[in-house]
């Protein structure tokens, strides 16, 4: 492995205003995040850490009452703030509030007392000293299905909506909320671990599983499901943080190789829109590659280097290789479609998905390989073709448009338009289909 990482990865301490001052100081910002950072970014973060804490302590079948008591907690804070004035420690203000309600809701949910072990905190796991990432590992409970374990660690570590996991998904909101209700049942009627409890056993049977979680993280960040902007970049930033502190917690290849890809797709991120512009959404084809970010390449090929001195290759290190692959395209002025779909094609062999297939027929008809790009969409079920809008629709109307097929590309990207969510998206897919005239 390599002796160190850049000096840029080091831990420092930044102003909440650097993260939004640009795209460029706000991920070189990524890398001085220090893992005991006290700042906040928004309800997301603060709410994630307080839940971290109580579901830590009283379980993670106990998880919707303590995100009421959190809830609550912050209806205190504005009601007593205002008038009190602003305590010293906001967040350990917080966090006394929210304890002591959940203890509250135990207490009158039992007839018994509160034994003294729930009301104390519990002695930290040898094996995970990160409550948040603890949290990960706790609901990750490997006596549920895998998409449940996704589904339930997103909605309560990370604060996903249903329509945001249904998106990472590729399911439907209501099979999504099927899904949460019965695992929440399952985890109701069993009995659960305490941090303090999971071993080293534990950790390993649940650490792929927590990769997935911080993976889909990034990927909705990436690529918002909703809203107005293409990119959130608190989500981002938090998937980062927390595969960094996994990583600290717990050093594996596969997750460094995970933070190797997050880092490399987010050195495009200054390219891949044009904020205040009109412009939405920019295909990597027409990127301006020197906007790519060269510190965060820089980055994320150290961790990559990194993610090589183990025994095995995941799918992770296919990821990474693919954004190493298109990162050599900074310094060459152009794209490399050829040794791109190498490793587009590495990729899919290695884990085989409906999203891996598009991104090569995305990749065959950049390359001006149409013929191959049809054959790639194809040979994908059209049932399950279309869990995947509007990349579906849209790659589509470009074959369509490749081919000489005018009205088919315009009904394919009205169709695209009709299913996307998203508004810098839809503004791209509205150009698009202003340009086919």
């Amino acid at each position: 492995m390599s002796s160190a990482p850049p000096a840029s990865t080091k831990p420092k301490r930044f102003a909440k205003s650097a993260l939004r001052s640009s795209w460029a100081n706000s991920w070189k910002s990524v890398s001085k995040w220090s893992i005991d950072r006290r700042t906040s970014r928004d309800w997301r973060d603060v709410s994630f850490r307080l839940v971290s804490r109580l579901v830590s302590r009283f379980g993670v079948e106990h998880w919707s009452l303590c995100e009421d008591a959190v809830s609550e907690a912050f209806v205190a804070a504005l009601r007593t703030w205002p008038i009190h004035g602003l305590p010293l420690d906001q967040e350990a203000w917080l966090t006394k509030v929210a304890r002591n309600r959940a203890l509250d809701k135990l207490r009158r949910q039992r007839e018994e007392p509160l034994s003294e072990e729930w009301a104390a905190a519990p002695d930290p796991s040898p094996n995970l000293v990160d409550d948040e990432v603890a949290l990960l590992f706790l609901c990750c409970d490997p006596d549920l299905p895998l998409d449940s374990q996704i589904a339930l660690t997103l909605k309560v570590a990370c604060g996903f909506s249903v329509r945001e996991i249904a998106a990472g998904l590729h399911q439907t909101p209501e099979a999504v909320e099927r899904r949460l209700a019965r695992a929440k049942e399952k985890l109701r009627t069993k009995s659960l671990p305490r941090v303090h409890d999971l071993g080293e056993e534990d950790v390993a049977r649940r650490v792929e599983s927590v990769r997935q979680v911080v993976s889909l993280m990034f990927a909705e960040g990436h690529s918002q499901s909703s809203g107005e902007e293409l990119i959130n970049l608190d989500t981002c930033l938090g998937a980062v943080s927390l595969a960094r502190r996994l990583y600290a917690t717990r050093p594996d290849p596969a997750t460094a190789a995970l933070i190797a890809t997050m880092l490399l797709q987010a050195s495009r991120f200054p390219a891949r829109s044009a904020p205040g512009e009109g412009m939405g959404a920019i295909l990597l084809r027409d990127q301006d590659r020197q906007r790519w970010d060269r510190e965060l390449i820089d980055q994320g090929i150290y961790w990559f280097r990194e993610s090589l001195g183990g025994d095995e290759l995941t799918v992770y290190h296919a990821e990474a290789s693919v954004g190493a692959t298109l990162a050599a395209s900074a310094e060459k002025g152009e794209i490399d479609w050829e040794s791109v779909l190498v490793a587009l094609h590495h990729r899919q062999s290695s884990a085989p998905t409906v999203g891996g297939q598009m991104s090569i027929a995305a990749a065959q008809w950049a390359a001006g390989l149409v013929r191959e790009a049809r054959e790639s969409l194809e040979s994908i079920p059209e049932e399950i073709a279309g869990r995947y809008e509007p990349m579906n629709s849209a790659l589509w109307a470009e074959i369509f448009a490749a081919e000489g097929d005018r009205d088919a590309a315009v009904a394919a990207l009205d169709q695209a338009i009709e299913c996307s969510a998203n508004a810098a998206e839809r503004a791209a897919l509205m150009r698009r289909r202003l340009e086919l005239g």
